[in-house]
């Protein structure tokens, strides 16, 4: 990242200091160079993007298995014919029949599960998604400023006429997305958060849970 401000620095100074009729040769060289600088940095940042949606996602996947998961269990095996058929299988049963009952039971609960996990990734998934495509459309921008600067550097009787314009296309930071970012990693925490602190009970959890894609779902609609 230094190099790359480095780089960019020397084209800057290039471009403000000499007159229509010089420039520097190392500088259409420089700038040249900074295209394959710039792949390399739009690599690294949506690695680093998706590092952060994938913990995020772990984040999800780990609070419905510790927190919902068992209060949906119990919820679920509360209903009086699960309660019945499950007593009776313990008190009468043998280890076959009670290893068939969960057998039975237990695609039901796989289902609810990741139903769940769907209902809590799927705006995830799409914020990703759209952060991936405006930081590709950001990088690919700063790759056509810098082609054109190149051209630029090399058309020294215009240089003095456009600078300012120029200097001005360079950036390629987004208030937007690093806000996404930053939202996105609150509104887990807090959801996290108040898994430990919220009432135990079942319908407490799933308004966390709702509370929690209704404000991811909130961000997407603002890109």
């Amino acid at each position: 990242m230094k190099k790359i401000i480095f780089n960019f620095y020397l084209i800057i100074i290039a471009i403000s200091l000499v007159s229509c009729a010089s420039i520097p040769r190392e500088a259409p060289v420089l700038s040249q160079q900074l295209n394959t600088e710039i792949q390399e940095l739009e690599n690294s940042h949506l690695g680093l993007v998706h590092s952060f949606f994938e913990l995020k996602r772990k984040n999800a996947k780990d609070y419905i298995n510790t927190v919902w998961l068992p209060l949906y269990a119990e919820k679920y095996f509360r209903q009086q014919d699960i309660s019945n058929m499950w007593n009776m299988v313990v008190n009468e049963g043998s280890p076959e029949d009670r290893l068939q009952f969960i057998l039975a039971t237990a695609p039901a609960l796989q289902e609810e599960i990741n139903l769940q996990y769907e209902t809590m990734i799927a705006p995830l998934d799409k914020l990703e998604y759209k952060l991936e495509q405006a930081l590709k459309e950001k990088y690919t921008n700063a790759r056509s400023i810098n082609n054109t600067i190149t051209s630029f550097l090399f058309s020294a009787s215009e240089i003095d006429e456009n600078r300012q314009r120029y200097l001005n296309m360079i950036g390629i930071s987004d208030d937007k997305i690093s806000k996404t970012i930053n939202e996105t990693a609150l509104i887990t925490e807090k959801m996290l958060n108040t898994a430990n602190s919220v009432d135990s009970r079942y319908n407490a959890i799933r308004e966390n849970i709702q509370n929690y894609t209704e404000q991811l779902n909130n961000i997407l609609n603002q890109i």
